[in-house]
């Protein structure tokens, strides 16, 4: 796996619990749907497992369907903050693994999801892991949620946080293995807009959860929230109690394991 930069992100993590957005529920109801359906069962025997699972946002709305969950989360203290978020979540599911090598037993799930992480991971061996741990006929589904650039205000914010995460929408993700074969098919989009209502500090802490803030330094750090606080206040005119409509695209990839 990539160096992962949320290992020593301390307070960021309660930051991600705060200010970034979930996803959208209508397609985390879709999937774990089509898993009963697929399996034939009742959606409280699909079992799924969020890999990435950070703080829990994605574990949460899974586990709200009434599918069996299990998290994979290699930070410590995404963890602990996925434990406080979701106190009733088991520890024996909650697993300090990588995408990559998760330690899960073969042909385990029915479906995998994966959200704002795939960008982090080593995609072919990330995908050869779920490919074992998948039941044939499973499903991976591949989550971002991500600023909304196509609007010329959003783009000057994202670049001030220099949040770089844009995902096109013509570019899927990348499900082949190692040795360049792969045993999914085609990745199929679904896609979203909606809007975050956010405050200036939700936005200042916003930036705060972008690997650009976390490796920076003290001085960079300072310099960027002065950035975001003249574009804000100053340029945009935004008083600091309102609540500014961020625009967000939520993207989520979805393919089969044949």
């Amino acid at each position: 796996m990539a160096a992962n930069p949320y290992e020593t992100v301390g307070d960021a993590a309660r930051a991600y619990t705060q200010v970034r957005p979930a996803y959208p529920p209508q397609f985390v109801t879709e999937l774990v749907t089509a898993a009963a359906r697929t399996k034939n069962t009742p959606i409280s025997q699909v079992q799924v497992c969020d890999i990435g699972a950070g703080t829990g946002k994605l574990t949460a709305q899974v586990a709200a369907t009434g599918a069996e969950v299990w998290a994979v989360e290699p930070a410590a203290d995404m963890r602990t903050e996925l434990s406080r978020e979701l106190p009733d979540f088991p520890l024996a599911r909650l697993l300090a693994t990588t995408a990559e090598h998760t330690d899960l037993p073969t042909a385990a799930f029915d479906l995998l999801t994966y959200g704002q992480c795939w960008h982090w991971l080593s995609a072919p061996e990330a995908s050869a892991e779920a490919a074992r741990i998948l039941r044939p006929g499973g499903q991976i589904a591949i989550f971002f949620n991500q600023l909304d650039v196509r609007q010329g205000w959003v783009k000057r914010l994202s670049r001030i946080m220099r949040s770089g995460d844009v995902h096109r929408l013509d570019r899927p993700p990348q499900l082949k293995f190692p040795d360049g074969s792969t045993a999914f098919t085609d990745p199929q989009l679904s896609y979203t807009v909606h809007i975050e209502p956010m405050t200036v500090e939700q936005i200042f802490a916003l930036g705060t959860t972008r690997a650009s803030w976390l490796r920076s330094t003290a001085d960079n750090r300072a310099r960027m929230r002065e950035n975001l606080r003249w574009y804000l206040v100053d340029h945009l005119g935004h008083a600091a109690p309102g609540r500014i409509g961020v625009p967000y695209i939520s993207i989520c990839w979805r393919a089969q394991l044949r």
